[in-house]
């Protein structure tokens, strides 16, 4: 993947690094033949470092200039044995005894270089620091260290830039600096602090070339300079287009054994160069070849061959193999030609880059493979940090950075690459550092500031693979970022003590990777290149970022670092107490001196970390607050959990939690002014310490005893309550009785008390009476179950079949005249023995009872009232002026009033001003009444169905229309058995609730009269003609029920019969119009079903629309009902040929 841009697109970038200053120190004006290590590098320790112009010990000057063959061999990353000078061997030893990691491998810098000399970073020397590296060795595939990609990365460099390295021209630097402005602007200098006229050469040292610059960072030997740039000179002069050149293949065949000081230096050499050559074309091409499967809208590019392509390649890998081996040689004519003809057919074919086939120019597209690519320019970016300092930029930072930019159509490299790289690097440098230079810490944080910002332009253009490699860049380096500020963020009072740039960047970087990895366009551009075969970094998943966004990422950091902040200054309170009191005997409570430090806590922390944190979670300066907050309420939880007497200790401590607490309120009210919400959520975090409670705890209890003994004694009524009618006039339970007297007792008790009343302590005691009275509701429904226990389920559905109606409607009539026979009922009168006879003593839940608990819980509902008038007299009465005449006033002993009275208000003499109740009794019992309505609702629906559904059962479910609409099993008959219930109901139910008990009975009566019609199983079907017949049974139970005025009123009767209506209404529709309204419901129904839209489920049975909480004409199951027992042969047919239904069942279903 590449870039297409032009050489000085890197002008366009704006380059940030706060602090971070360009070196300045001055050279000598000639280049170094010879560089020299830095100490840290030295053969064995306390040797003197060789002198500038000296020979390094690991190098033999000779008089051509080339390398020394007299370094040592090692064993590389990748098992495969090569030679290396001492300074590297020692760099290599100090890659794996740092606390770094594998940090070399980005790139190859461990260490910072500058002039002609290489000086490493130590290591932290307080705390150690590992950060893995983001590049690891295996993803290369062969033994290429971070030796050889400088080597590599410097070699591609001359041979883009050009093998001339012209030093700057001071002539032309004010017109270099207009034109490049964009590297550096000047407000970024001021931020940098970097001198905004600075020029290369002005402090009287000879300029040198960017070029040199590079080779200097890079520690490219001389020797090796002027070797490389021989062999470019002499390809560049043969080529057409010198910057699509392969730079490894030209080497090997400009570059002659002669070169060399030793066959083994050429040797290594070589390897080298067909190692990347393998790497670049063969094992990391940028593109990968056109699958077979591709889609026909993106054909293969114009000549393009698969055949062709991978003969190519294999025949690139062969002669790799065969010149590594020794099997051919390289300086004969014959394999370097064999060599250079596979190689450019490979080059040339989209198996390794665009070509002009696939829409991209072909120049410069050779070493564009993920992630060499990376790993090369990641190389050369390094070089532009100084080695002189930590937190330094080599003094031509600008001109280096325009030559690194003409790398970047070779390389494949955008601004998004670039920027994440760059910021990458920063970090590391920090990290190498020491951590003590956040200079480069904060420049880190503003490359991703610019990521952010183009983020979403440039995933979305360039080609497939360029945002396949973004994605990668960005999956592989954020994800580092993030776990290197998640530690120290969770615990940042200790990481960061005084705040300041270094924690501002550490989490603006932090939370600005975790945010980009969370973005939907890095998400949606990842799952794309997933869903492409691409295989992504770490584990696997297009959503690398955490989970939660950077407002809670900032909520967890504040919160672990505050508590382990408190911890530690717990710690340190408790050994400060233990020494105070060796020393003088008598201390302060731990928690008194603890307050103290909680507020200097509070206050420190917001003072040096909320305002970094604040652009992510404005809620930040206030959830600190209220952590502390919470912190110093487990405390104090803990330290009065085991005290129940009010004691001098426990005062204080008292005393000073509630100081605390009002200056914790006001910190978080005055930082949450700015934020969003307006601080609500950090106060909704803040209970409140209750300590005026805890102090006054002691008046009270003599209430929670009586709290206590109020629900024990609801438990023991509850417990001894039988619910027997009995022969007084409400018919109502007597445990409820006992119940309201002791809560009257309680309000007296309460008022009588000789402390004038506190509104707090009336509305703990309302609030204990309300609970017994809920408790006492909802045990009166508890073991009482719902209607559907009364409902057998629904028959099979089944289609009609000639005379199986009337045949099975005889046999159920049969046995529902048996059953009434059992009884002693006649089925023509329809009296009943279980209604209107005596009920058993065992069955804790006959009619009778029930419509006990329906009146008890109609009294608590009335009685609510009453006592809660009887509270509002006691109320004012106690709260009241002692004295309303001269007389009372003379007897009646002087009480001062707790209630000034208002200035603003005339008092009359005979009107005493009373304080208002307090407000959250105002509506005082509220929820009892709430409670108990619903209750009576429940058991009046459960009584209705107990008399219908089981008592009557054999006529209402079983029975009725047995045979179709002219059995003799009709309404009259089920309302003729139905009369004795309705005595018993009416003899004892309250005159208040028996219209309501009476109309849950017409709800039961017309349930069970459309389940007949849509439920009644294969002894039921009905015709058109029998509509009138249904009709009529519908007009006679509103004539009953509304009973010429004196029952029911008529619009509650209409309403109850509606739903019914409406399905007589539908089954006089004729066939055909029933089976149109159907299919049509049950398409739409089918467009509803994933995957109904062939009318079958995964077992390929036929999806049958589900039954809907209330049937209606319009519902596709309501529908096939009414098809299902229509007796005609249509019907039938059609729903043979969609459900495949039976005729009849062969089984009982319950």
């Amino acid at each position: 993947m590449a870039l297409r841009t032009s050489n000085n697109a890197f002008a366009e970038m704006d380059f940030p690094n706060p602090k971070l200053q360009i070196r300045t120190k001055p050279r000598s004006k000639s280049p170094e033949k010879t560089r020299q290590p830095s100490p840290s590098r030295a053969p064995a320790r306390g040797n003197p470092s060789p002198q500038r112009g000296q020979p390094s010990p690991g190098r033999r000057s000779s008089a051509n200039g080339r390398d020394s063959a007299a370094a040592p061999a090692r064993r590389d990353s990748y098992g495969s044995t090569t030679s290396m000078r001492e300074p590297e061997a020692a760099r290599h030893a100090m890659a794996h005894s740092n606390s770094l990691g594998g940090l070399s491998n980005l790139g190859g810098l461990a260490s910072d270089r500058v002039g002609g000399g290489r000086r490493d970073l130590q290591p932290p020397p307080v705390e150690d620091v590992s950060l893995q590296a983001p590049f690891p060795s295996s993803w290369l595939a062969s033994g290429l260290s971070a030796d050889d990609l400088r080597e590599c990365a410097y070699e591609l460099l001359v041979n883009v830039v050009g093998p001339k390295a012209t030093p700057p021209n001071r002539n032309a630097a004010a017109a270099r600096k207009q034109q490049n402005k964009g590297i550096i602007s000047d407000e970024m200098k001021a931020v940098l602090r970097l001198k905004a006229g600075s020029e290369p050469g002005k402090d009287g040292a000879a300029a040198l070339a960017p070029l040199d610059v590079v080779r200097r960072q890079l520690d490219i030997s001389e020797a090796s300079d002027e070797r490389t740039r021989a062999a470019v000179t002499r390809a560049h002069a043969a080529a057409k287009k010198p910057e699509s050149l392969v730079v490894p293949l030209e080497l090997l065949c400009q570059v002659n054994i002669a070169d060399f000081p030793s066959q083994r230096d050429y040797s290594r050499w070589k390897r080298r160069q067909l190692m990347f050559l393998d790497q670049a074309t063969v094992r990391h091409p940028g593109r990968a070849a056109p699958s077979s499967s591709a889609s026909s809208a993106t054909p293969p590019p114009k000549g393009y061959s698969r055949d062709k392509a991978e003969s190519a390649m294999r025949q690139v890998k062969q002669l790799i193999a065969e010149l590594t081996s020794g099997q051919r040689d390289m300086q004969e004519v014959a394999a370097r030609q064999a060599l250079r003809n596979a190689v450019t057919t490979a080059v040339d074919m989209p198996l390794a880059n665009g070509g002009k086939g696939g829409g991209l120019p072909a120049e410069g597209r050779w070493a564009d493979g993920w992630p060499l690519n990376v790993r090369l320019y990641a190389t050369l970016l390094g070089s532009v940090f100084s080695g002189l300092q930590a937190a330094t930029l080599v003094e031509e930072l600008e001109e280096v950075l325009e030559i690194l930019g003409k790398v970047w159509p070779v390389l494949g490299i955008t601004p998004l690459v670039h920027r994440c790289v760059f910021a990458w690097l920063f970090l590391k440098h920090y990290v190498s550092s020491g951590q003590k230079e956040p200079a480069l810490l904060v420049a880190a944080d503003f490359q991703l500031r610019a990521v952010e910002t183009e983020v979403n332009n440039e995933l979305s253009k360039g080609t497939e693979a360029q945002q396949q490699e973004q994605v990668l860049v960005l999956l592989t380096l954020l994800p580092h970022m993030v776990k290197y500020g998640e530690p120290r963020l969770l615990a940042y009072h200790d990481d960061f003590p005084d705040g300041g740039p270094a924690f501002e960047a550490t989490a603006g970087l932090m939370l600005r990777a975790d945010e980009l990895l969370q973005s939907d366009d890095v998400v949606a551009a990842a799952q794309k290149a997933a869903s492409q075969g691409v295989k992504l970094p770490g584990s696997g998943s297009a959503k690398a970022g955490s989970s939660i966004g950077p407002k809670r990422r900032v909520d967890q950091f504040v919160r672990s670092s505050v508590k382990k902040a408190f911890s530690t200054v717990r710690e340190a309170a408790a050994q400060r107490q233990v020494t105070l009191k060796q020393a003088h005997g008598g201390v302060p409570p731990l928690l008194v001196a603890l307050a103290a430090e909680s507020s200097m806590l509070a206050v420190d922390s917001v003072g040096r970390y909320a305002a970094a944190l604040r652009p992510w979670n404005s809620n930040a300066g206030g959830l600190t607050v209220a952590m502390v907050h919470a912190c110093y309420k487990n405390e104090l939880k803990l330290f009065i959990a085991d005290r129940t007497v009010l004691s001098v200790e426990m005062t204080q401590v008292l005393l000073q939690a509630e100081k605390l607490e009002k200056q914790l309120i006001e910190m978080a009210v005055e930082e949450g002014a700015d934020a969003e919400d307006g601080g609500a959520e950090v106060i909704q975090e803040m209970p409140p310490y209750e300590t005026q409670r805890t102090i006054e705890v002691m008046l009270q209890q003599w209430q929670d005893n009586r709290i206590a003994k109020c629900a024990e004694w609801v438990d023991r009524a509850i417990q001894l309550e039988k619910w027997e009618p009995k022969a007084m006039k409400a018919f109502c339970a007597s445990s409820v009785m006992d119940v309201l007297g002791l809560l009257d007792e309680t309000q007296e008790a309460f008022f009588a008390l000789p402390l004038p009343p506190r509104a707090d302590m009336l509305v703990s005691v309302v609030r204990a009476m309300e609970a017994a009275l809920l408790k006492y509701c909802k045990a009166v429904t508890a073991s009482v179950g719902d209607k559907s226990q009364f409902l057998p389920p629904f028959p099979p559905l089944t289609r009609y079949k000639e005379g199986g109606a009337q045949e099975k409607g005889a046999a159920i009539l049969a046995a529902a005249a048996a059953t009434a026979a059992a009884n002693g009922t006649n089925g023509a009168n329809g009296s009943s023995k279980g209604g209107g006879g005596k009920e058993s003593k065992s069955d804790r839940y006959a009619v009778p009872r029930l419509l006990v608990r329906i009146n008890t819980l109609f009294h608590i509902h009335n009685e609510v009232d009453a006592l809660a008038a009887r509270i509002r007299s006691a109320w004012e009465r106690a709260m009241a002026p002692s004295a309303s005449s001269p007389s009372t006033a003379a007897a009646a002993p002087v009480q001062k009033s707790f209630w000034p009275l208002p200035s603003f208000k005339k008092v009359e003499a005979n009107v005493p001003l009373v304080p208002p109740l307090p407000s959250e009794l105002i509506c005082m019992f509220d929820d009892v009444r709430h409670e108990a309505e619903r209750a009576m609702g429940h058991l009046c629906q459960f009584v209705a169905y107990r008399v219908v559904c089981h008592e009557l059962k054999d006529v209402a479910v079983d029975a009725l229309y047995a045979g179709g609409a002219a059995s003799r099993m009709r309404i009259a008959a089920l309302l003729e058995r139905l009369h004795p219930h309705l005595v018993v109901i009416a003899d004892i139910i309250n005159d208040g609730l028996r219209d309501r008990v009476v109309l849950e009975v017409l709800r039961a009566l017309v349930h069970c009269y459309m389940r007949a019609l849509l439920a009644g199983g294969p002894a039921r079907s009905f015709t058109v003609p029998d509509v009138p017949a249904l009709k009529e049974d519908l007009s006679f139970l509103s004539e009953l029920f509304i009973d010429g005025g004196d029952g029911l009123p008529a619009d509650k009767v209409d309403a109850a019969l509606a739903p019914a209506a409406g399905i007589v209404t539908l089954m006089s529709r004729d066939t055909d119009d029933l089976i149109r309204k159907f299919d049509a419901a049950y398409k739409e129904y089918l467009r509803t079903v994933p995957g109904g839209a062939g009318g079958k489920d995964a077992k390929g049975n036929p999806l049958v629309p589900p039954v809907p909480e209330e049937w209606s004409p319009t519902d596709a199951n309501t529908l096939l009902r009414v098809l299902c027992y229509r007796g005609d042969r249509r019907s039938s047919k059609h729903l043979k040929k969609v459900f495949d239904l039976p005729k009849e069942l062969k089984k009982p279903w319950y």
